[in-house]
Parts: structure tokens; sequence; C-alpha cells
């Protein structure tokens, strides 16, 4: 049903809280929830992200994001694991995809992506 996929994108990092009411975080996690519909919707139609949570090290060079999506159609509901490298001089991002998990919606029961 699901590909783990390695992500690139780049995100605009360097808003500051003064400027943005965001911190880098939910920026991230806003860029990130935005980049990964548009791949499942060309890969898998049925897949919607629902959330995007990430976290950054106060380094700021590295995070980690848990995205949650749905597949309606296939009673599924899942959690992609991502972690992030984080080149704050130009605010590039790349996302690899390191895990995910899946369980049915109707039973609760674990299931394969």
């Amino acid at each position: 049903m699901l590909r783990a996929a390695a992500l690139a994108l780049t995100a605009a990092l360097a808003l500051s809280a003064a400027a943005s009411a965001m911190t880098p975080a939910q920026a991230l996690a806003k860029q990130l929830k935005k980049s990964m519909q548009a791949y499942y919707t060309k890969s898998n139609p049925g897949l919607k992200i629902t959330t995007v949570k990430c976290t950054i090290a106060k380094s700021g060079k590295s995070g980690h994001c848990v995205a949650h999506f749905t597949v309606a159609s296939q009673h599924a509901e899942g959690v992609f694991q991502l972690q992030e490298t984080i080149d704050p001089t130009i605010g590039s991002v790349s996302t690899k995809t390191v895990g995910v998990s899946c369980k049915d919606t109707r039973t609760g029961k674990k299931r394969p992506c």
C-alpha cells in the first residue's frame, strides 16, 4: 500500500518569531505537510496527511517529525517517522522517512503499510 519515501524539500526556516506567529518547528511542519501531501496525491491519491509535528534540535541542524495520515478507502491510518538534516545558513532541509506504522481503523489492529 505505502512505500516509505525519501523526500527532499527546501523550507524557509529563517522565519523569526517576531516576523511570524510560527516557530521554526511549526514552519517546518507546515511546509513538510504541504510537500508530503503533494507527493502522495500523485503516488497514492487516497492518502491524506492529517497532522505533522516537528521538533528541531537546539543546534538547528537536525530535526524529527511525525506525520499522521489516513487512507479512508482502505480503512487505514498511520504515522510516518521522519528525520531532517537542516542547513540553517541557507534554509535547506533534507527529509528522510525512517519508519512507518499503520493500523486498521475498524479493528485498531496493526496492519501492513
